[in-house]
């Protein structure tokens, strides 16, 4: 029971600190020029929806976990402990990568006058280096909680999300960066460096 009340802990910090990384991304998003968004209502609305029922998940595991027990899965500590590895990492990936894109970033599908295309930091190996990084902290979430509702909750929406837009959104990078972007995007992978 005591180890059950750490992974909850380290659950809280390990929100809290995606928080203030998203929110200095968030921030920048701010400060940028005049933004065009490619991305429709409903798409916007089923995200939403979906953020709705994971927080309330991570909510209700922080503070009634016995409401979710049921999908409790065994694993041993070792592993959930490795979990707020996997999340410490990702978000470190997280934060740089929001400080290389700067005030080129959005949540939604975009573009903006000024924009440029970004090919340093993690972008010189990948080009979605964003998506990595979350994916990371959404496999912690799993790990660390031990319960598939809430893995299946993070990683299902978020593979949706992808599904839906990373094709687009190289696209319309293709469409505004030309050859430059497709010089870069030869020698990157989408998700991985290339081996």
């Amino acid at each position: 029971m005591r180890a059950e009340v750490q992974f909850r802990y380290a659950l809280g910090v390990i929100l809290v600190a995606l928080l203030l990384v998203r929110g200095y991304g968030h921030r920048q998003t701010l400060k940028a020029g005049e933004i065009h968004w490619h991305e429709g209502r409903v798409n916007l609305v089923l995200r939403g929806l979906a953020a709705v029922a994971g927080i309330a998940a991570l909510a209700i595991y922080l503070v009634r976990p016995q409401w979710i027990s049921w999908a409790s899965m065994p694993l041993p500590d070792g592993l959930r402990w490795a979990g707020a590895g996997i999340a410490a990492a990702g978000i470190l990936l997280l934060a740089w990568v929001h400080r290389e894109l700067g005030r080129n970033f959005a949540a939604t599908l975009h573009e903006r006058e000024g924009q440029t295309l970004v090919t340093s930091g993690p972008y010189r190996w990948v080009r979605n280096p964003m998506y990595t990084s979350i994916y990371l902290v959404l496999l912690s979430f799993l790990l660390i909680t031990a319960n598939w509702l809430i893995g299946a909750l993070w990683i299902g929406a978020f593979t949706l999300v992808m599904i839906s837009r990373v094709g687009r959104e190289e696209a319309l990078m293709e469409e505004k960066f030309g050859d430059q972007y497709r010089t870069w995007a030869a020698g990157t992978g989408r998700f991985l460096p290339r081996l």
